[in-house]
């Protein structure tokens, strides 16, 4: 039995059943993925970055898809998590799965996988004690875990949860929507637990629903443990569409920069703080324009790039969640992710990025802890011969 139902509105299923989103719409159609991450070659993708703390390691599991996260004291932490913050559409159904395998408890040490970050989100945890729970996050303070015994769906009896999982978490948020957490074992979605908030709580029971990936390992005591993170989707069931973002623009205008090496002519990235909260804003870079006079320049666009020198200002304080510097000096590393010859005098270039699909795997945001903007954009220009006077603009959308 499907466990089907119908209103005056539509036809729905029952909370615990898998052929229904989260609010409780048959899966017709299908999703849209947001983000996916194979960790086929481990610890080299850019769309995640690690931390960590004391003697803690996080190294790719050789021969294999995955990475391994590791403590070996106390006090040792290890976390990977997504640059990225992946934006909830009211009104839409988010889902998202996640594979691990936590291997078997060890005393002290606490390992958890899901959808949040330090202070928002959803996770799944397994103690030191082999206590296997869900939490939500609000605010950076954890509720009280419900545990595997307290579980009001299914308990999951026989199922060996050290072993590697597939979970699966999907959520209404609207502020006070439920949250449907489980595993897909045996190919077969099973829900385990639903966190009900309609009716029950007064405020939103997580702040926002844009949040990352993440997988952590902590350590407080006994001896040393490890668990293995392997892949991971985040989709949009009924959305996303075309976003309903913020366009903005800017560069150096009509002022033209004198280019002979290397030199970071425009350099973007976002604010720490974005109307008094940690910004995790997501960009989408859509187009660059560029005009050279004097000389022919190389232009290359650059992703995660260091750049020194010149000052970051706000674009638009309150409107815009970016910070731009024109007067940069020099930048070292990052991604091309495009480059071209700009020709003196044939007028201006321009070049639609396409980022609406780099910036899920090569994004633009801060660091685990929300306090640098450690990835960012850059347009790079240098003179074949002589010295070439550049200007660039960059063009772009925020979602927030």
């Amino acid at each position: 039995m499907l466990g089907l139902y119908q209103d005056n509105f539509n036809i729905g299923t029952k909370v615990d059943n898998p052929t229904g989103d989260a609010f409780g719409r048959v899966r017709v159609s299908q999703p849209e993925t947001m983000f996916y991450s194979a960790l086929t070659y481990g610890l080299t993708n850019r769309a995640a970055t690690t931390e960590i703390k004391n003697t803690g390691t996080g190294t790719t599991v050789a021969g294999n898809s995955g990475a391994v996260l590791s403590t070996a004291a106390s006090g040792d932490a290890s976390i990977m998590q997504t640059i990225q913050h992946f934006h909830y559409q009211p009104g839409k159904s988010q889902l998202i799965k996640l594979t691990g395998a936590f291997g078997s408890a060890t005393t002290g040490t606490t390992k958890s996988c899901g959808y949040y970050d330090t202070n928002n989100g959803i996770f799944f945890s397994q103690s030191g004690a082999g206590v296997y729970s869900f939490t939500i996050r609000n605010g950076g303070s954890d509720g009280t875990p419900v545990t595997r015994d307290n579980w009001n769906i299914n308990t999951l009896p026989g199922v060996d949860l050290t072993k590697a999982f597939i979970l699966v978490i999907d959520l209404q948020w609207l502020g006070v929507g439920s949250v449907r957490v489980g595993f897909c074992h045996n190919g077969i979605v099973q829900y385990v637990h639903k966190f009900d908030h309609s009716g029950i709580v007064s405020t939103p029971y997580i702040a926002t629903a844009n949040l990352p990936i993440r997988y952590e390992i902590v350590q407080s005591g006994g001896t040393t443990g490890s668990f293995q993170a392997i892949c991971a989707a985040v989709d949009s069931e009924g959305g996303t569409g075309e976003e309903r973002a913020y366009q903005f623009g800017a560069g150096t205008g009509i002022t033209s920069r004198a280019v002979t090496s290397a030199l970071p002519v425009v350099a973007l990235r976002p604010t720490l703080t974005f109307m008094s909260k940690v910004n995790r804003v997501q960009f989408i870079i859509d187009e660059v324009d560029i005009t050279v006079s004097t000389n022919n320049a190389l232009i290359q666009l650059v992703m995660h790039s260091s750049v020194s020198g010149g000052a970051f200002g706000d674009v638009n304080t309150g409107i815009s969640a970016a910070s731009i510097n024109t007067t940069g000096t020099s930048s070292t590393g990052g991604i091309v992710i495009h480059q071209f010859t700009a020709v003196a005098g044939s007028g201006t270039t321009k070049v639609s990025t396409n980022q609406s699909g780099i910036s899920s795997r090569i994004p633009l945001g801060l660091n685990i802890a929300g306090d640098t903007a450690s990835y960012g954009f850059e347009i790079r220009a240098t003179s074949y011969t002589g010295t070439s006077n550049v200007n660039a603009q960059v063009n772009w959308r925020e979602v927030y």
